[in-house]
């Protein structure tokens, strides 16, 4: 269960734990040595935890991860942290006598399979999307600030400003928000893997879409319409 559990603050081992697992591999935990031992410890015995919260994440202007831009070089840092910790487990599992399978805990995992689909998709978006184009995001605002995709204006729904402002309360608003920002330029609507919800619960929102607009992907990671077509009668005006 990589990163499942909060275990990073104020966190006590035992000594015959890390006795087995030190020293700490320097290189590939030259940052975050404590994910190391948070791999390591469901394997070695129970884990506990205590509900109330018991520390706080500084944020100090130059910290690792907050406050930068989920780019390209980021996704793949943490896709390599977590095979690192892969490797890792699977040695230690097979030391103590368990099995390790690690393109099943890859497949079954979502914090491995969040950054790969999101590489996945900014490839899809670049392929779609045209140089200076703009389209509408359905995310969560899961990304992150900043231009997802080179030369592509990512537009998050809701908005207001430009900045995201959460989901729509019905499908009335959602299609009228929709309108507008189709009206203001908009030529392609995104939706990513962890909203596809959307297309159960704002039912009537998602059915004009698929009634007026020609879906040019779907897949795992995104589906995808063209907003700069039409359908009539079963064919694209």
């Amino acid at each position: 269960p990589f990163y499942d559990f909060n275990l990073h603050v104020v966190s006590a081992y035992k000594r015959t734990f890390l006795d087995q697992i030190f020293p700490v591999p320097e290189s590939p935990y030259r940052n975050g040595a404590d994910v190391y031992l948070t791999t390591l410890a469901p394997i070695f015995g129970q884990i506990r935890n205590l509900m109330e919260p018991l520390g706080t994440y500084r944020a100090h202007g130059a910290n690792n991860y907050y406050g930068r831009v989920l780019d390209e070089a980021r996704i793949r840092n943490y896709i390599t942290r977590f095979e690192t910790n892969c490797n890792v487990l699977e040695e230690y599992a097979k030391r103590l006598g368990f099995e390790a399978n690690q393109e099943l805990w890859k497949k079954r995992n979502f914090n491995y399979l969040w950054p790969q689909r999101l590489l996945q998709a900014k490839k899809h978006i670049e392929a779609i999307v045209l140089e200076g184009e703009k389209y509408i995001l359905v995310n969560g605002d899961e990304w992150g600030d900043g231009e997802h995709v080179a030369n592509r204006h990512a537009i998050p729904f809701l908005e207001n400003d430009g900045q995201y402002v959460g989901p729509p309360v019905d499908d009335a608003t959602a299609i009228s928000e929709f309108e507008r920002l189709r009206n203001n330029g908009a030529s392609f609507i995104v939706f990513w893997w962890t909203s596809f919800w959307w297309f159960e619960h704002y039912v009537r929102f998602y059915e004009y879409i698929c009634s007026v607009f020609p879906c040019v992907l779907e897949n795992d990671r995104l589906v995808v319409f063209d907003l700069r077509l039409k359908i009539l009668s079963g064919q694209h005006k």
